[in-house]
């Protein structure tokens, strides 16, 4: 069952224009309905916002939040802070992930024409063709040097990626700290 805005403003105890302007940052996510007021999953309204036990007793919870703003001001710019940094990790995995792929592919690439090349020097050398032998040689070592560096490549990207996990679960360590801990330590 979806909720409405007023509905899920309840629920959370925060204000409606609070809960409008995260749906907008796209902190929360909703849908529109034909009339044009939002719907709310609750376990997407409960991902950002833990429920209110005291939001049915209390009719006024809106009111408390909004007139201390310097603990939900905090918490969400904390939240936001974190939210910006997780999207940047994922980026950054993302485009890590899609360099080792293209240096595995060039790797490969490697290995299939240093295959061919070495068929053509076992061809060549019994005909004793001695520049093709020499130019061969040559390609071989270029080859070799090409994969040396998609290798050192590689292993660059595996350890940028390992930084990012370590740094993902220092990211998510510090999330779960409570405010108190954030702010003194």
């Amino acid at each position: 069952m979806k909720l409405t805005l007023g509905q899920a403003a309840k629920e959370v105890g925060i204000s409606k224009p609070s809960l409008s302007a995260a749906i907008k940052k796209g902190r929360v996510s909703a849908e529109k309905n034909e009339s044009g007021a939002y719907e709310i999953d609750p376990a997407e309204l409960f991902r950002v916002y833990p429920p209110s036990s005291k939001a049915n007793d209390e009719p006024n919870s809106s009111h408390l939040t909004r007139s201390n703003p310097s603990k939900t001001g905090g918490k969400d710019e904390v939240d936001e802070v974190l939210a910006l940094l997780l999207a940047e990790k994922d980026k950054a995995i993302k485009r890590l992930e899609e360099e080792k792929e293209q240096i595995r592919q060039d790797l490969e690439d490697q290995k299939e024409q240093s295959k061919r090349i070495t068929l053509l020097l076992e061809d060549k050398s019994k005909s004793g063709a001695g520049e093709w032998e020499h130019s061969l040689k040559a390609l071989e070592s270029r080859i070799a040097n090409q994969e040396k560096s998609a290798k050192e490549e590689k292993e660059r990207a595996d350890k940028i990626l390992r930084q990012n996990r370590a740094l993902k679960q220092a990211l998510d360590a510090e999330k779960n700290k409570s405010i108190w801990k954030k702010l003194f330590g």
